[in-house]
């Protein structure tokens, strides 16, 4: 949830400082996963709590559960979505759409973990992607155990 409010606040920040025909291009390492609710919010426009019939990923699985000194089981007896915010864009905001042609399996690769968590976005329906880089097969990447790496920056 923390990833997503920051998330929220980035976008609130932007729609207070951008024009009617401004142009949007957000990108950057969110370290988020394509499930995450930051992703959620830049895909779907919205984050509800959770309903328990479908799957809203674990978002706000650590709502209640927060504590400086220590991980508390339902922190003040609250349950992991007792209080669960519904996150939204205003409708004034644009859509954004992926810049890549097709989300890479992985934007981030390290030893045991590969994940995509880099992403970029942009406003409008009049950009269209012409190309984009492929991403290097796990094979290559493992030889240096992380990326980046002196072969790929």
């Amino acid at each position: 949830h923390v990833r997503l409010m920051q998330l929220y606040a980035c976008l609130y920040q932007i729609d207070k400082e951008r024009t009617n025909t401004s142009k949007i291009v957000l990108c950057g390492d969110l370290n988020s996963s394509p499930s995450s609710g930051a992703a959620r919010l830049l895909w779907h426009r919205v984050v509800e709590p959770p309903d328990g019939e479908t799957d809203q990923g674990t978002t706000w699985k650590h709502l209640c559960t927060f504590s400086w000194d220590r991980q508390l089981d339902n922190f003040d007896g609250a349950s992991d979505d007792a209080n669960a915010p519904t996150i939204s864009l205003p409708e004034k905001f644009p859509s954004l759409i992926s810049a890549y042609q097709s989300l890479p399996k992985y934007t981030h690769y390290i030893h045991n973990f590969a994940a995509t968590l880099d992403y970029i976005m942009v406003s409008g329906n009049d950009w269209t992607p012409v190309s984009s880089a492929k991403v290097p097969p796990k094979a290559i990447l493992s030889k240096d155990i992380a990326m980046p790496s002196e072969v790929l920056p």
